[in-house]
């Protein structure tokens, strides 16, 4: 009787951990998305050659949208820099992670995986929603603000290696650009390994 309640036990305890462990991992995944996004958003708003518009607003807003980018996208795209150099100092196994979490953000497009829950710290980034906030701005009679977006984040296979693919306007929403961060993670969070900004005309 020992041995069969014991046998017990143990499925009820699997079954259990079995039926919270989507929960878990999606949990685990919205802080680390929403980590690796507030790193590249804070950068764009400490940065002397910032993209953010207006140039003389201070302090300066972001507006960032917090519906994931869900056109299909491939490696060349998400890797894609105005710099043909751009990765030419990274060792072999940085190139590694790289392509690993290039992969990563393109399976999670297909997989139509946004990122949820993203609540920023940082006051300065304020989250804007287009069903909602478009016609907030047009009753108002305010010109809609420059919209900063994201894809889905990707992550190497160890999780050391973050990469961020944006898209925004400039130039009075006149024109598209895009933005490519690469991040390293740090015990404290994550750190800009390099970053490339391409505006459209």
């Amino acid at each position: 009787k020992r041995w069969l309640c014991t046998l017990l036990a143990i499925i009820i305890v699997g079954y259990l951990a079995v039926q919270e462990s989507p929960q878990a991992i999606g949990n685990e995944n919205s802080l680390r998305d929403t980590s690796v996004i507030e790193a590249v958003l804070i950068d764009l708003l400490s940065r002397s050659n910032s993209p953010i518009e207006p140039k003389n607003e201070t302090p300066r807003i972001l507006y960032f949208s917090p519906e994931a980018v869900g056109q299909e996208i491939d490696r060349e795209a998400v890797l894609s820099t105005t710099d043909a150099t751009a990765f030419d100092n990274l060792s072999t196994k940085q190139l590694m992670r790289v392509r690993e979490a290039a992969d990563h953000l393109i399976r999670r497009v297909k997989r139509n995986e946004p990122f949820t829950d993203f609540q920023p710290k940082d006051s300065r980034i304020k989250l804007y929603s287009t069903n909602i906030d478009r016609r907030h701005f047009r009753k108002r009679r305010f010109n809609l603000p420059q919209i900063f977006r994201a894809y889905p984040p990707g992550y190497s296979r160890d999780s050391e290696l973050a990469i961020v693919r944006l898209s925004f306007t400039w130039s009075g929403n006149m024109h598209g650009a895009a933005g490519l961060y690469v991040l390293t993670k740090r015990n404290d969070g994550w750190a800009v390994l390099f970053s490339d900004l391409m505006f459209f005309i």
